[in-house]
């Protein structure tokens, strides 16, 4: 089962519809591709807010195929481009915790007695 990773994160003020732009760019689309072919991390998509719901103005949505796969991303040289490119649109001030999902079906539950333990 795939593992989601997903970053949010806050535009600078009035830098949203440029950002939008830069993510619909042949140039964007370009290095996304680089970047999964170099890490095999599927980008699923930016998704914005609307009409203010939401914690974050934005947050990407990647797919892995396990956690082994964030090591491609420390060696990557896609990965610092893009960095480079979204910087002036990104508020690196504001710290935001990415997060990690797995379908429902493939998470380990642990599940203690509630009895005291002796």
């Amino acid at each position: 089962m795939p593992v989601y990773y997903v970053t949010p994160y806050f535009l600078k003020s009035d830098e949203a519809a440029a950002y939008r732009d830069w993510l619909n760019s042949r140039k964007a689309k370009r290095l996304v591709k680089a970047y999964e072919k170099e890490t095999g991390i599927k980008y699923i998509g930016t998704f914005f807010s609307v009409l203010g719901f939401g914690e974050y103005d934005a947050e990407d949505w990647w797919e892995m195929k396990e956690y082994g796969d964030f090591d491609k991303t420390r060696e990557s040289k896609v990965q610092d481009e893009i960095m480079a490119e979204v910087y002036p649109f990104i508020d690196m001030t504001r710290n935001v915790p990415a997060r990690l999902y797995r379908s429902a079906s493939d998470v380990r539950i642990f599940e203690f007695s509630k009895k005291k333990h002796q």
